[in-house]
C-alpha cells in the first residue's frame, strides 16, 4: 500500500509539473514530449540531469549535452567527481548534490563542511521537504526526478523572487 501510495503522489507530481512549469513558460513539445519520456524511464542518465538542471535554471533548452555541462560548470553546479559519460546512471546523491548547488542551498554546518558530499546534501534536501527519505545509492527514476524540479521550482519561486 505504502508503494501504490508513493508511486501514485510521484505521478501526480509529474503531471502537475508537466502542466504548470512547461505550458505556463510556453514550453515547445519536444520538451513536454521529453519529459513524458523521462517519466517512464526507471533510471536518469546525467544527459537527462543536465537538461533537466538547465531548464530549472532557465539555461540553454537544446539538447546538446556538451552546451549543457559547460553551461552547468560556469554555474558551478557540477561537482568535483561528477562523471562526463552522458548514458551513466545516476544515483540520488549526485543529483541531490546537483541541486543544492543549482538552488543555492548553503544547508547545515556538515554539508558547509562538505558541499560535495551527497549524503549530506540528500539529507538537507529531506530537511527541506522538497524530496523524500531515501538512500544516496539507489539509482533515481524519470518520475523521482520530475518530482524533485517540480518541488525545486516551488522552492526557487519562494526563496528568489
Amino acid at each position: 500500500m505504502k508503494i501504490f501510495m508513493r508511486r501514485l503522489i510521484l505521478s501526480l507530481i509529474t503531471i502537475l509539473f508537466i502542466v504548470n512549469t512547461l505550458y505556463a513558460k510556453g514550453t515547445n513539445k519536444s520538451t513536454t514530449k521529453y519529459f513524458r519520456e523521462l517519466a517512464k524511464r526507471d533510471y536518469v542518465t546525467l544527459a537527462d540531469a543536465c537538461l533537466a538542471l538547465c531548464l530549472l535554471l532557465d539555461g540553454p533548452k537544446e539538447k546538446d549535452f556538451e552546451f549543457q555541462l559547460e553551461f552547468l560548470k560556469k554555474k558551478k553546479i557540477l561537482f568535483k567527481e561528477t562523471p562526463t559519460d552522458p548514458k551513466i546512471r545516476l544515483a540520488k546523491g549526485t543529483v541531490a548534490v546537483m541541486l543544492c548547488k543549482a538552488l543555492k542551498i548553503k544547508g547545515g554546518i556538515m554539508l558547509r563542511l562538505f558541499p560535495d558530499n551527497q549524503k549530506y546534501a540528500l539529507k538537507e534536501l529531506v530537511y527541506l521537504k522538497l524530496i523524500g527519505d531515501d538512500s544516496i545509492n539507489e539509482w533515481i527514476s524519470g518520475k523521482e526526478l520530475i518530482g524533485w524540479l517540480d518541488k525545486a521550482t516551488e522552492y526557487r519561486k519562494e526563496h528568489y523572487k
